[in-house]
């Protein structure tokens, strides 16, 4: 038994040539790069989280609606109200609009308009922004107003409110006086 001939007959059988080998590993190297690319998309695609969707609703004159938000929460919009609202509990109103909002400690619940920013704490609240000014009225728990444009907050509970005027640029807290304020 001669092992040199031996070898060469394997190694012309199955190709194992030097030339033959730097093609395979080339192969073998390609098809590892193709499947770590393809993880690596896949990995950023699936990793990548989604911008929340925004739906948006408006009222016409005379009309009033309720709108039960993905989180439960119930919003009644007054007349010529526009509302913008996404699943991670933010709004964006133009208008008056009364919230009765979920509790859920872990995931704030904000509204935002023009003027201001108010922070929910789970509770029930009116928001009625105007031209000049915006007023928000607490009916039972507790939020935070906040200016816009990093000014003044103040922390409403039950029977307070909180009104911003842009004429002097001042937010002003006090008790709630009316007592029809619900009646729009």
């Amino acid at each position: 038994f001669n092992v040199d001939t031996a070898w060469q007959n394997f190694a012309d059988s199955h190709m194992v040539s030097p030339r033959h080998r730097w093609r395979q590993l080339y192969r073998y190297g390609a098809a590892a790069a193709v499947v770590l690319l393809a993880g690596a998309a896949i990995w950023v695609y699936v990793g990548k989280e989604k911008a929340p969707e925004w739906v948006s609703v408006r009222t016409g004159e005379n009309e009033q609606r309720k709108i039960v938000l993905p989180d439960s929460s119930i919003v009644t919009l007054a007349s010529s109200t526009m509302i913008s609202y996404s699943t991670d509990r933010q709004i964006k109103l133009d208008g008056k609009a009364f919230f009765e909002i979920t509790q859920a400690p872990h995931r704030p619940f904000s509204v935002s308009t023009q003027q201001l920013e108010v922070t929910v704490l789970g509770t029930s609240f009116l928001v009625d922004e105007q031209d000049d000014s915006t007023k928000v009225i607490v009916s039972s728990g507790k939020v935070r107003v906040k200016e816009n444009k990093g000014g003044d907050n103040v922390t409403l509970t039950a029977g307070n409110e909180a009104t911003y005027r842009s004429a002097p640029g001042s937010l002003l807290k006090s008790e709630t006086m009316d007592a029809n304020w619900l009646s729009w």
